[in-house]
C-alpha cells in the first residue's frame, strides 16, 4: 500500500528568522517563505521546503537580510573604471584608465556569501 500525498504524515513546523510562511506541512506539500518588509531573501531559489514521506523537510533555506547586509563594501579605486555589482555572488571588474597600469591586486573581485570581497584590491599607477 502506498502512502498518499497529504495523508497522515506531517513535517515539524520550520521557521526562518524575519520571514512568514505559506503552505501545508504534510507529505508532498511545499512551504514557501517570504521575508518581512524591507528585507531581501539572500538566495531567492532557497525560499521553500518540501515535506517528504518520512516526515522530514527537503531543501535548504536562505536568510532574510537588509539590503546593507546583502552587499559587500563598495570599493572605489583611483585611476580605474568599475563595472559590476556589490551583491553577494556578484563580481566587480576594475580597468585602469588610459595612462595607468595595474601594479598589484586583482582586476576582478567577487562578493562572497559572507559579505566579504574575495581577492586583493587592485592598484592602478601611472606609467613611467
Amino acid at each position: 500500500m502506498s502512502i498518499l500525498e497529504g495523508e497522515g504524515i506531517s513535517c515539524d513546523p520550520q521557521t526562518l528568522a524575519n520571514a512568514t510562511w505559506k503552505g501545508e506541512r504534510y507529505f508532498g506539500e511545499r512551504v514557501t517563505f517570504t521575508c518581512e518588509r524591507n528585507l531581501v531573501m539572500m538566495n531567492e531559489t532557497a525560499d521553500h521546503l518540501d515535506c517528504g514521506e518520512d516526515g522530514k523537510w527537503t531543501g535548504s533555506l536562505s536568510q532574510c537580510l537588509t539590503e546593507k547586509e546583502l552587499c559587500c563594501e563598495d570599493i572605489q579605486i583611483s585611476n580605474a573604471y568599475k563595472d559590476g555589482g556589490a551583491l553577494r555572488g556578484q563580481f566587480t571588474k576594475f580597468t585602469c584608465i588610459d595612462g595607468f597600469v595595474l601594479t598589484e591586486g586583482d582586476t576582478v573581485l567577487t562578493c562572497s556569501a559572507n559579505g566579504e570581497r574575495n581577492g586583493v584590491i587592485p592598484d592602478c599607477d601611472g606609467k613611467c
